[in-house]
């Protein structure tokens, strides 16, 4: 978390709990924190959709028909924000 600007290195496994209170107090304190979460956030967010067209491209590629293949919800997964799904009701 410190190394990438969201959070502190505490420096233990066992913190005391005035370390803890002081840790939090300094990253509600300083916006950088805020920043570096919501730009991990956005990172993670591409991530995620990226994984899921690959997977989607790689069983087109593989030779999959119909519309399941671009049915997110047939492996457990939800349609991406803004994706249609073809062939649902």
């Amino acid at each position: 978390m410190a190394a990438s600007g969201v959070g502190l290195d505490l420096r233990t496994q066992t913190p005391e709990p005035e370390v803890i209170r002081g840790a939090v107090s300094t990253v509600l304190a300083d916006s950088r924190y805020a920043t570096a979460a919501r730009r991990m956030q956005a990172e993670i967010v591409r991530a995620g959709r990226e994984t899921r067209a690959a997977e989607l491209l790689e069983q087109l590629a593989g030779g999959a028909t119909g519309s399941h293949v671009a049915d997110p919800r047939r492996h457990g997964r939800a349609p991406l924000h803004g994706s249609a799904v073809v062939g649902s009701p």
